[in-house]
């Protein structure tokens, strides 16, 4: 697995801050559901070491199972602590503080 996009289902917009929707670095950690399947939301630590919190939410009720579980797979595998990334990313919430992922890319060290 390489990449996956179109994660998020929600309409933020993109992050417009720095003309840049991407956030890249490594993996620290990361948040599953309850059940310890789904990751929920990881933290990434950026060139500069500052750590960013960024949200993973997929709309599982719109796949099909097989859909599902390679989304679901291929989180797990690429958002694994250790793996460098480039996170497309979306600025959701009131203030645009809400950092949502709508794609995730493995880069290679």
């Amino acid at each position: 697995m390489l990449a996956l996009s179109n994660l998020n289902p929600e309409t933020c917009r993109p992050s417009g801050k720095d003309l840049t929707d991407e956030l890249n670095g490594v993996i620290v950690a990361r948040q599953f559901d309850r059940l310890g399947l789904v990751v929920t939301g990881v933290t990434v630590e950026n060139t500069e070491r500052e750590r960013i919190y960024a949200n993973v939410a997929i709309d599982a009720d719109s796949m099909n199972v097989a859909t599902k579980s390679w989304v679901i797979r291929g989180l797990q595998t690429l958002l694994k602590e250790g793996n460098r990334v480039a996170l497309g990313i979306k600025l959701c919430g009131m203030a645009g503080r809400v950092i949502m992922i709508d794609s995730v890319r493995r880069v290679s060290r």
